[in-house]
């Protein structure tokens, strides 16, 4: 069985695109616990803390599919540093509203830019397409990114939780934009593989059928 995972990195680029989806699809579920964790640990309240987690999820369901469609219209290279920059950006912003002790709606307002995440398990399932359209390993690349969007989600949460629990309240959504960053910084955007990925459609024929995560199927 592991034999037939590591013949999937063999192709040129595997092992970067995969590696650096990994650590961007990890800040999906570790931001919205981390902003409940974060809020009601230095306002108090769980009402305001699910209100802004809620606009962040939201948000996302809401731009996420836009965003893939922007990406097979202009491509990888074009759109994704962009929306990545936008979500590390409201990311920063909510942290730096929930600090200085700023009015309830700017804590909304960086929780709704933070959605504007983009769908990296998309973006990867479209990567393993370009490569093996056509081919068996296809299905066999699918179900590694099946395998890793489950372990994001799993271990995602609990390692928000831990950081803004021991370290500071901050901690846990500030490490999921620092990863992001760096996951969408260190994308092969420039590679052949980027061009050839742009003729692969990212939301409704890759994401959607092939995932088995919840939130790749909203």
């Amino acid at each position: 069985m592991f034999t037939t995972y590591r013949a999937l990195f063999q192709a040129r680029g595997a092992k970067g695109f995969v590696l650096a989806g990994l650590l961007a699809r990890i800040p999906l579920p570790m931001t919205g616990i981390g902003i409940i964790t974060l809020l009601s640990q230095i306002r108090g309240s769980y009402g305001l803390a699910g209100a802004v987690a809620a606009t962040f999820v939201l948000t996302y369901a809401l731009l996420s599919p836009q965003v893939s469609r922007l990406v097979d219209r202009f491509g990888q290279r074009r759109v994704l540093p962009a929306a990545a920059g936008l979500s590390v950006l409201g990311i920063l912003l909510l942290l730096a509203c929930s600090y200085w002790q700023t009015a309830d709606w700017a804590l909304f307002a960086g929780a709704a830019l933070a959605g504007c995440m983009p769908s990296m398990s998309a973006m990867v399932r479209a990567r393993w397409t370009a490569i093996y359209r056509g081919k068996t390993q296809l299905q066999t690349a699918f179900s590694l990114e099946t395998v890793l969007d489950e372990v994001t989600f799993i271990a995602g949460p609990p390692i928000s939780v831990g950081l803004s629990v021991a370290v500071v309240p901050q901690a846990g959504p500030l490490a999921a934009a620092v990863l992001l960053a760096i996951g969408a910084s260190h994308w092969p955007c420039r590679s052949a593989l980027s061009r050839q990925s742009r003729l692969t459609p990212t939301w409704s024929k890759v994401a959607c059928r092939s995932s088995a995560s919840p939130m790749c199927a909203c």
